[in-house]
């Protein structure tokens, strides 16, 4: 789902929708707020570790509902043999990455993340660089360049891409 903690720490059975594989982060009777907690898509893997769990609260440790997370990240990076660096939102932007370098829309990525109130991508853009296509037009046009500028430098003919340009 890659929602924040809070989130996470609060979601319940009940605000799952497994027919239609969507969660409801804002649960009922929650006002919301800025930290917009949106309708998203479930991943198949999660709706089957959580379809036959109990009512009540999904994520637990040892059996109970968690009310810190710093004491289960701590274990849990010194499980993974991760640096005091990594936290709950390097998750969520791991997968933020995971989504763009996936081929994930920006507009998509930001409504799963949450992010898409108002139509704007600057939190999603943020920490969601790593689209396989980012900045590659520009660079593609750096080479051309590049190849214009070396090619004559090597006595050999501009690309023809140049040459049709030119």
């Amino acid at each position: 789902m890659a929602c924040r903690p809070g989130a996470a720490r609060e979601l319940t059975k009940e605000q799952i929708d497994f027919a239609n594989g969507l969660v409801y982060l804002n649960r009922k009777g929650r006002g919301q707020t800025g930290k917009n907690r949106p309708t998203v898509k479930l991943p198949p893997t999660m709706a089957a570790r959580f379809r036959d769990r109990p009512d009540g609260v999904l994520v637990l440790w040892r059996g109970q509902a968690t009310e810190k997370n710093e004491r289960l990240m701590r274990i849990a990076r010194k499980r993974a043999g991760l640096g005091e660096d990594v936290n709950l939102y390097s998750i969520r932007h791991f997968c933020a990455r995971w989504m763009r370098q996936n081929g994930v829309d920006p507009w998509s990525c930001a409504a799963q993340l949450g992010h898409g109130a108002g139509g704007r991508l600057t939190m999603t853009e943020r920490y969601a660089t790593a689209d396989p296509l980012y900045l590659q037009a520009p660079c593609n046009a750096l080479e051309t360049l590049l190849q214009a500028v070396v090619a004559p430098i090597a006595g050999e003919k501009a690309p023809l891409a140049l040459v049709a340009q030119g």
